[in-house]
């Protein structure tokens, strides 16, 4: 299972290939963490977001940095095992 990105950068289309995706935008609860046994991802929970998080969620998503302004503070990331 793979994660990709495509975006027009001015030399063309470009895909990048990435092991994480943002899977949710709260509060790592049980419910979560039980869904997390079934599927084939480790997760992680970023709740308080400092500048080396910010920069991870940026590469994973360019358009998190939207969320983080708007006032969301909690994330849930999963990594390919």
């Amino acid at each position: 299972m793979i994660w990709f990105s495509y975006i027009m950068t001015p030399l063309g289309a470009n895909l990048r290939v990435k092991g994480r995706i943002i899977v949710d935008v709260s509060k790592f609860d049980e419910g979560l963490s039980a869904i997390a046994d079934k599927i084939p991802l480790k997760l992680k929970s970023i709740e308080e977001i400092n500048i080396d998080e910010l920069m991870e969620l940026a590469y994973i998503d360019p358009d998190v940095a939207d969320l983080v302004k708007l006032g969301t503070k909690n994330f849930v990331i999963g990594c390919m095992e």
